[in-house]
């Protein structure tokens, strides 16, 4: 009690208790309200970030690794991260939820090897095939293969894919395709 008196005024008279304008309650009173507001402040930030994505790949390599580990693990909040979505319509939580990645429902007519269930960016089984520059400043078209051995003396059967890229001074993003 000897050290709440050092920091608060003690109204005699009435024995409650008063802070100080000076004293260490009134100065935590402050403090908390200058980090709520930061706290404010950093949370409105990102939000902002989240529509330019905050993660990075250092390469459209790297870029198709992480996606397919993440896509395999169903991770589809830490790949959203990946995303720009900046002049997009498409909504983050549509990226989130898995519902831009996957199909859930399997159609009428799909390959046996399961390549109906990824949407964007790519199916897991296919590779790097090559990056090809656009039109546009800083973006790319990285071009996906897969060879499928059917066995028996039959040729083989050859699928292809692609999605775009977008390189900044941070990294690598991908850019969706608008639905």
């Amino acid at each position: 009690m000897r050290d709440l008196g050092r920091l608060c005024h003690i109204n005699v008279t009435s024995g409650s208790e008063m802070a100080r304008e000076d004293s260490f309650l009134s100065y935590d009173f402050r403090s908390a309200v200058r980090i709520g507001k930061v706290v404010l402040i950093l949370g409105l930030l990102q939000g902002c970030v989240a529509m330019t994505g905050n993660s990075y790949f250092t390469s459209p390599e790297q870029a198709v690794e992480v996606a397919r580990q993440l896509l395999l693990a169903e991770d589809y909040d830490t790949l959203a991260d990946y995303y720009d979505l900046s002049g997009s319509d498409i909504d983050r939580s549509d990226l989130v939820s898995g519902d831009y990645f996957v199909r859930r429902q399997r159609p009428e007519v799909s390959h046996p090897g399961g390549f109906w269930r990824y949407k964007h960016p790519f199916a897991p089984g296919f590779e790097l095939s090559q990056v090809q520059p656009t039109d546009q400043a800083s973006i790319y078209r990285v071009v996906m293969t897969i060879t499928i051995d059917q066995g028996d003396d039959s040729p083989a059967q050859e699928g292809m894919s692609h999605f775009h890229m977008i390189e900044s001074p941070r990294g690598w993003q991908f850019l969706p395709r608008e639905p």
